[in-house]
């Protein structure tokens, strides 16, 4: 019979009927397979398996590198050794290839549909003669009596050891060498590690490997106040951080009139309890932020920080523990330690920590929630209005909820903290800061979080100078304890003037359908900008025109 009426008949492919033949040809009949307890798993692969994890691990040797970020055991529970990336360039199957190589010393293909060799017993599938009037391919099984060197192409040597398949191996790699990946774009990363490792300075190992160390150790302490906020009564975890700015109207095949254009820009600002399972996106559009210092200064991390805990169910939180990045300008700076010092001076709060992971190595589960509105929202047909990235933002994971800031009313924190006469001191090489109520007018802080037990290399100093008494800064409880009342500190929104309108209503005219143009014009006044734009330019030509005349 031909294999094709044959595969046709019983109902399998010619995959599934070179696996039977190869059966047959190992075991010289069909026997029983032997499997330890788990799915797939045949005795006779334990030697196999452990020659791709010793492959693996040489490979990685001669052409990985440690990554930056990476430490034994530090971000992933799972990972046993330190993770070694191979170059962003390699192919899984290169690697394969590499490893046949090794292995038969030849470049191994999947040669399964046309060859099997096993023991010196060989399979040929060939191509069927003219005769008897069939046609197709003949399958011939050998005869368990017949000579093994009667087919000189199929002819091995008996000590070549055999290789598992494509998919096995990639399967053993993910499993039993996960550490060992390919490099992937990233963002954010340690600028310290990666110029050690690139210039390998003298003892640049013993370097990095303590510089790890430390990001590790202070990774735990930020999953020890998760862990604590989580089982305390009244403690709350917080970690803050700004992502990436986002451009609308947006579409995910994006015309080229767009590319040359810009777009209103909506910042992001991400404030996640861990604990509670919840992260709050403030979305700033463009224009609606205090000052000149743009919508990431330390006046707007305090005004969202204040916005985030002055909700409902906030009222019964005493100790707060908060995470940030190290940037100066948004986070570690006077003023919002100064603020944080105000809600213990003024009753909000027992105690407040402020801890800073090591710099380079702050990736948190604000960043994670992050990158899911991120695709979501490059995924996305069209994205065209504020509203319609609100959206975009609730729908991309069950922790994000988003919070429109537009049209909010900022405080001037900066001025109101600044009234109390605030102290500075270097705190640029400090990580740790502990503002409590024993001393209310005071910070602790401390080098690392390994000191806070020992109290070693701590300093304490007051940060109010024009305050000798904590109680002059305590509000009624009618007035939420701590936020700002007094209208000589609010601040006006910068918005957008008319010439950045023009430009904005140019991209919403061209790429946006028309119910999303009227949403623009309605929350912005598009047109009137429009024609106060080109009246004022209309005057400034006048103006040179006749300047040029005199």
């Amino acid at each position: 019979m031909c294999k094709a009426a044959f595969t046709k008949l019983v109902g399998i492919g010619e995959s599934t009927l070179c696996r039977i033949v190869r059966h047959i040809c190992v075991n010289d009949g069909i026997v029983p397979e032997i499997v330890d307890g788990r799915k797939g798993s045949k005795e006779h692969m334990t030697e196999k398996k452990h020659s791709v994890v010793v492959f693996l691990h040489r490979y990685g040797e001669e052409f990985g590198y440690p990554c930056p970020s990476s430490h034994p055991s530090g971000g992933d529970t799972w990972v046993e050794e330190e993770i070694i990336l191979l170059p962003a360039g390699t192919q899984k199957y290169k690697v394969y290839e590499d490893y046949c190589d090794a292995i038969l010393g030849v470049r191994h293909l999947d040669q399964r549909k046309h060859s099997v060799r096993v023991s010196g017993a060989q399979m040929a599938v060939g191509e069927d003669t003219q005769g008897d009037g069939d046609s197709g391919d003949e399958i011939v099984l050998p005869d368990s009596d017949s000579d093994s060197d009667s087919d000189d192409e199929f002819d091995w040597d008996e000590d070549v050891q055999e290789v598992v398949s494509y998919c096995n191996f990639i399967r053993i790699w993910k499993k039993d060498c996960r550490w060992i990946r390919i490099a992937q774009g990233a963002s954010d990363m340690c600028d310290f590690c990666g110029r050690f490792e690139r210039e390998k300075l003298d003892g640049w190992q013993v370097v990095v490997t303590a510089h790890k160390l430390l990001g590790h150790q202070e990774r735990q302490y930020y999953k020890k106040l998760i862990d604590m906020s989580s089982v305390e009564h009244g403690s709350l975890h917080l970690t803050v951080d700004y992502a990436q700015c986002v451009r609308v109207p947006h579409e995910m095949r994006q015309a080229s009139n767009i590319y040359f254009s810009s777009p209103y820009k909506i910042d992001l600002f991400g404030i996640a309890a861990e604990a509670e399972g919840r992260t709050d996106v403030y979305c700033i559009p463009e224009g609606d932020h205090p000052g000149a210092n743009g919508p990431k200064g330390a006046n707007n991390v305090i005004g969202m920080l204040d916005h985030y805990l002055s909700q409902e169910w906030l009222k019964g939180i005493r100790r707060l523990y908060l995470h940030a990045d190290n940037c100066g300008g948004q986070n570690k700076n006077r003023f919002v330690f100064a603020y944080l010092a105000y809600l213990v001076a003024c009753g909000r709060f027992d105690s407040i920590t402020f801890a800073f992971m090591c710099a380079g190595h702050t990736k948190c589960s604000v960043d994670g929630t992050f990158g899911l509105i991120k695709r979501l929202f490059w995924n996305t047909e069209r994205v065209e209005t504020l509203d319609e990235f609100l959206d975009v933002v609730n729908e991309s994971c069950e922790p994000a909820r988003a919070v429109n800031m537009q049209g909010y009313k900022w405080r001037n924190w900066r001025a109101f903290v600044e009234q109390f006469g605030i102290k500075t001191q270097d705190t640029s090489r400090r990580h740790v800061f502990v503002f409590d109520k024993s001393h209310p007018l005071h910070v602790k802080a401390f080098k690392w979080s390994s000191d806070i037990a020992t109290g070693n290399d701590a300093i304490e100093y007051k940060i109010f100078s024009n305050i000798s008494d904590h109680r002059h800064l305590v509000q009624p409880e009618e007035h939420g304890f701590f936020s700002i009342h007094d209208e000589a500190f609010t601040t006006e929104n910068v918005g957008l003037n008319d010439e950045r309108k023009a430009q904005v209503k140019t991209v919403i005219d061209e790429n946006c359908t028309l119910q999303a143009q009227e949403w623009w014009e309605a929350n912005f006044q598009l047109k009137e900008a429009v024609l106060r734009w080109k009246d004022e330019q209309r005057r400034r030509r006048k103006e040179m025109r006749e300047n040029g005349r005199k």
